[in-house]
């Protein structure tokens, strides 16, 4: 077993601010653990809360999913195995869900034609060897990827755009008074769908997107947009 506990460091300059300001506050990204043993996604998941997690790993942001790959990459690119995380299809709602109970993105890195695929014979989420997310049937057995769901997102990694403010946006996640533009970003950190914080400093105000709200960037010297990294 392997474990993983960070906050993520940025190596960005530009996110040293944000990056302090975390550490100070004692926030804690993610605590992974990886099991090599192989087993069906229902073991899977009665492992992981033996030792003392909620059960597997919720890989609803960009952050989370990147930890993912890096903990498995060994496994997938040199001996091709897959991991179960923490999603589901819940038959009854007929949604796709991670266990903490949010909604995945509609970037979520799923295998080509996966999106929608689930189905009462594939209800259960996989990290496949290529680090993509394809649904299954949880039969085969498979690593596990274990995770607590409680955990909020306390970092989002991105660059600042100086001067660049969002065009043609469509619908906002928020659209909140805010006095700095480190508290905006922050406040994109907060929300697994956030991907881009646009502050105004004329109007102090934030607003936050998800992806596919806007198309570009356009110029406007009151504005300062913070970028989040996607999904690799």
């Amino acid at each position: 077993m392997r474990k993983f506990v960070t906050n993520m460091v940025k190596t960005r300059a530009a996110m040293l601010l944000l990056s302090l300001v975390l550490m100070r506050s004692g926030a804690e990204l993610a605590d992974f653990l990886l099991i090599e043993s192989r087993q069906t996604f229902p073991e899977s998941e009665q492992l992981c809360q033996a030792q003392g997690y909620d059960g597997l790993a919720v890989l609803s942001t960009p952050e989370t999913y990147g930890l993912a790959l890096h903990l498995t990459e060994y496994h997938r690119t040199v001996h091709g195995r897959s991991t179960y995380v923490g999603l589901r299809y819940q038959i009854p709602r007929d949604i796709r869900v991670w266990d903490d109970g949010t909604v995945p993105t509609a970037d979520t890195p799923y295998k080509h034609g996966h999106a929608n695929k689930a189905s009462i014979g594939d209800p259960y989420g996989l990290l496949n060897h290529e680090g993509e997310i394809k649904w299954a049937s949880g039969n085969k057995n498979k690593m596990a990827l274990c995770g607590n769901h409680q955990q909020q997102t306390a970092e989002a990694r991105g660059s600042n755009m100086y001067g660049q403010q969002p065009a043609n946006v469509t619908w906002s996640l928020s659209l909140t008074t805010m006095s700095t533009y480190l508290e905006c970003a922050l406040l994109c950190g907060q929300d697994h769908r956030c991907r881009v914080a646009a502050f105004s400093s004329d109007l102090l105000t934030c607003q936050t997107l998800a992806a596919g709200s806007y198309t570009n960037f356009t110029q406007n010297s009151a504005f300062q947009t913070f970028l989040r990294a996607g999904f690799i």
